[in-house]
Parts: C-alpha cells; structure tokens; sequence
C-alpha cells in the first residue's frame, strides 16, 4: 500500500508504528524516496522469511517470489524517467538485478504459460507463470470482471489501442509490407488481440459482436472473464449477482522478463540475453522476433511497444506512461471510436497530472499535509 501511495501522490506520512491518533494524525509528508527505500527494506526482510511456495489451503499466499518480483516493481519505478531525473544507469541495473533475481530463484517453476487467452481462463489459475494474484472465494466473494466484460459501456477499449497490435508478421498496420487490411482490420493481426478484448465480427458467449453493442467504442474486454467464445451455462451456476471467482492476476512472470529487458537496455543497452527474454514472450503467440540489429533507442521503442499489447486490461498502462514521462503526449489527444468518429477529448497537464491531488477530505483530517503543485 505505501508503494501504491507514494507511486500515486508522491510524499504521504510514513508510519512505521501501531496505530496511534494522538501522535499521528497531524504528521506531515514524508519525502517520497524514503518511503520507497521503507518499501525495498520491507520487501527484502520479507523475501528472507517466505518460503517459495505454498500447498493446499495456503497457495495464494504471498511467496518469496512476490516479494522479489514486487521489489523489481518498485525498482523499475525508480529507475524510470519521471523519478530517475539524472537517468542514473546504477538504477536501471538495480531494477535489472532484482528482476533477474526472480529469474534465477531455483525452486519456483516460473515460467511462460503455453497460451495467452488460456492463461486467464479459470480452469488454469495458479499456473507457472502466475507469481501473485487475488485469490476470490466463491460464492462468498467474488470479483466484478465478468460483470464488466458483458456491460454495453464499461472497460472499452480505444481504438488507439486496437490499432496498436501488430500484424502477425510483426509489423506496424502503418507499414505497407505488414500485409495489412483496413477492409478486414481483424484479420492477420497479434494473437493477443483475440485473447484481449472483443470486436465487431467477433464471437463472445455465442454471441457475434455487432459494433452497438459496446456503444461507446465498438470494443468490449474479455481478458479475465470465465467465458470465451462458448454460450455460458443456462444456469450460471459459477456466477453470482453477475460475479464470478476468477482470480486477478497482480504480478507474472512475463512482467519479469519484461523489466528485466526494459531495465537491462536503459543500465547497457541491447545483448544478446535481453532479445532472449522477449523471444519467450513473443514465442507464446507466434510472433515474429524483435530485431537484434536494434540499437538502445529503437529497442526502447519495441519494449515500451511489447509491454503496451503484453498487459493491455491488466492495470500497468497508465503507471508506465507515467514514469516514462509519455503521458503528455499520449493523453492530450483526440479519443476515436471503432469506426474513427471522434468521441471524447483528453487533456493532460505536464506540470501537473504527473501527480495526484491530496484529497479534500484528508487535508481537512490533517492540515500538515501539503497539497501536490498545480491543484
């Protein structure tokens, strides 16, 4: 949670003691690094003590290697550009450092799940290549994923990011050699595409999509709903008030490998180890390789391009425009629907929206808390 909070709003107070309201209501902000140096400790202290894996009732719990892949997370912030101003290449090797470490924990059985669509269905939760997830108990809790993914206007997918996959032969839909249709734009396209979210002409629950059925922009999710392309069971016997059990997968070992290759290039640019990392995930779908003729830059390009398709739906998109400092240009633009009808327009303040507000309501608890610039 303090990683959460100081990724968010920067500086909060930090807490190291059993409650107390007469000492720590009124502390102030605590300056963000020290807060994150209190997460790194936190999380090596526990890597120490965890064991690698659990059994029975107890699987779920946090691992050793969630500690240590969550501690390359947070390194990986660090070391990006929107908190590592000086662009120090010791950060980027220690973010590097702390994925490999996971790479190399003996014990585990990480690795890359055979099927990416299948890697979010329910019959394969708890696979190798699940690190950390939220483990739902059904029917007393569930979570609201299937819920969403069947909803007309919720999660939708721009079509920014419809246009983003790559055909299959690995090429941008802009390249005239990508075999690319704009007749059939679903056709030939990044296997992930079909395992990530619905289109017009695709098949959902039995269903074929029609563009008003996600109204707002033709495109609907289905990454960590129970159902695929099958018509659901008439009795809905694993969903309850539109819930279902499915796990919400935190941190995988994909994700590794791709800050490993992220960091790796920033601390020293391309090697033959780095390539090797993203051959594994590129070799899931079928994808062709990335270049090994790509210098520092133009891997950079390819790795911030790879993780964007790898983990669409699954929450890191945002956080990584963030600390790569590219949300100033990717957030002030002009929001499309399937079709390319203008829908919505975004704005993004640089000198502000890099950073949350302190909310209202804690600074009227707490007047020692300094509001962030700009709000």
């Amino acid at each position: 949670y303090y990683f959460m909070l100081e990724n968010y709003y920067g500086a909060v107070p930090l807490i190291l003691d059993p409650p107390d309201k007469t000492t720590q209501a009124d502390l102030p902000r605590t300056p963000r690094e020290e807060v994150a140096a209190q997460v790194i400790k936190d999380l090596d202290a526990a890597a120490a003590v965890l064991p690698l894996k659990y059994t029975g009732g107890n699987i779920g719990r946090a691992t050793k290697g969630a500690a240590l892949a969550l501690k390359a997370r947070v390194l990986l912030y660090e070391a990006s550009p929107l908190l590592n101003t000086a662009n120090s290449p010791a950060k980027w090797q220690a973010a590097a450092d702390a994925a490999k470490a996971v790479m190399t924990l003996g014990g585990t059985g990480y690795g890359i799940f055979k099927n990416y669509r299948k890697l979010f269905l329910q019959e394969n939760e708890n696979n190798q290549e699940v690190i950390f997830d939220v483990q739902y108990i059904f029917p007393q809790q569930g979570s609201s994923f299937d819920l969403i993914c069947t909803q007309y206007n919720t999660n939708a997918p721009l079509l920014d990011l419809a246009k983003s996959y790559y055909t299959n032969k690995g090429l941008p839909i802009t390249d005239p050699a990508s075999g690319y249709n704009p007749d059939s734009p679903y056709l030939h396209r990044d296997p992930r595409l079909y395992g990530t979210f619905t289109y017009p002409g695709d098949v959902y629950r039995g269903d074929t999509i029609k563009a008003s059925r996600f109204a707002i922009t033709g495109y609907g999710m289905k990454k960590f709903s129970l159902y695929d392309s099958i018509t659901p069971p008439k009795d809905k016997s694993d969903l309850k008030n539109g819930q279902s059990d499915i796990n919400f997968i935190v941190l995988r070992y994909a994700d590794i490998l791709m800050m490993y290759a992220e960091a790796q290039n920033e601390a020293t640019g391309p090697s033959g180890d780095i390539f090797d990392q993203l051959d594994k995930i590129r070799d899931r779908v079928q994808m062709p390789h990335i270049s090994r003729l790509l210098g520092k830059d133009a891997l950079r390009t390819e790795i911030r391009h790879e993780r964007r398709i790898e983990f669409a739906g699954e929450g890191l998109y945002y956080n990584d425009i963030r600390r790569w400092k590219t949300a100033e240009t990717v957030m002030n633009a002009t929001i499309q629907n399937y079709a390319g009808k203008n829908i919505e327009k975004r704005s993004f303040d640089k000198n502000r929206d890099y950073w949350w507000p302190i909310p209202l309501g804690e600074k009227d608890l707490n007047p020692a808390l300094e509001q962030n610039p700009g709000y």
